[in-house]
């Protein structure tokens, strides 16, 4: 047969004498929202399931990048090491050819430790060890500025914030270097003019609006994918100290705030990079 719920109400029923005389019942089929209720609790397992597997994968990966990254740094260590050796001792007696070719291995080295620098940082971001806390939002900016003092002096640049947002919730230490990050970009890929920098936010009902705005030498349309990908770089001159990870991070950053980031960009004019961040974390 079939099993069924049922929500029962029952009332006695009196005469003018105080004589129980019958019972006054109402009936309500409940099996739908019981069934609904059951169906959700055993969704809400296997999500409990799924997201202890997930820190578990997030976890091997993570301390797999860490092994791999070490191991892989040994290897380039060592050839770096023997060319700083065999340059030393050759001393003169290389020609100019390959004093050049040695020049050009040693930089391939120290490219390679940067890369795997690289992937073992990508790899971290997003793994939380901080909570989620209200901060200040003019002193995350002036943080920021202190931290890029070096860059923000030597390129002559300005960070103005447009914002009604005194504060919000965010992970402080991966939303300050979102921020850096993102104004570090806008520093180097700069046009002839001083970066101005603007940052602005919009407080909506479920999530801050955030547009970061440059005044550089602009992003192709066609680039404006590829660019949130991993050790993918913008193919201009001046660009052999880029690591190609700090919009990948921007982008993890972002993610693990439950937003979207995305950008608008026209050549020669300038580049604004949106995102957001939810207001349930």
């Amino acid at each position: 047969g079939h099993k069924y719920w049922m929500q029962i109400y029952c009332e006695p029923m009196y005469n003018e004498k105080n004589e129980l005389t019958g019972f006054f019942s109402l009936q309500n089929d409940n099996s739908q929202q019981r069934e609904s209720d059951e169906h959700i609790g055993k969704l809400n397992q296997l999500l409990k399931l799924r997201n202890k597997n997930l820190a578990e994968v997030n976890n091997s990966l993570e301390e797999f990048a860490y092994v791999a990254s070490h191991d892989l740094k040994e290897p380039v260590r060592n050839v770096k090491g023997m060319l700083e050796l065999i340059k030393k001792k050759a001393g003169d007696k290389l020609d100019e050819k390959t004093t050049e070719y040695m020049d050009v291995a040693l930089r391939s080295s120290e490219k390679m430790n940067k890369l795997i620098d690289s992937l073992l940082q990508y790899s971290r971001t997003g793994a939380l060890a901080e909570g989620a806390e209200e901060v200040e939002l003019e002193k995350v900016i002036e943080d920021v500025k202190i931290a890029l003092a070096q860059s923000i002096k030597d390129n002559e640049a300005k960070i103005v914030l447009k914002s009604k947002v005194k504060a919000l919730k965010v992970y402080p230490i991966l939303f300050s270097r979102l921020l850096q990050n993102l104004i570090i970009n806008a520093i180097k890929y700069r046009s002839e003019k001083n970066p101005y920098i603007t940052i602005t936010i919009v407080n909506n009902e479920e999530e801050y609006n955030f547009s970061i705005n440059d005044n550089g030498i602009g992003i192709k349309e066609t680039d404006f994918q590829n660019i949130f990908k991993i050790f993918r770089t913008l193919n201009v001159k001046d660009n052999s100290d880029s690591n190609g990870i700090g919009l990948s991070v921007c982008k993890k950053i972002v993610e693990t705030h439950f937003g979207e980031i995305y950008l608008t960009s026209e050549i020669g004019v300038g580049t604004t990079f949106h995102f957001t961040i939810s207001k349930n974390l």
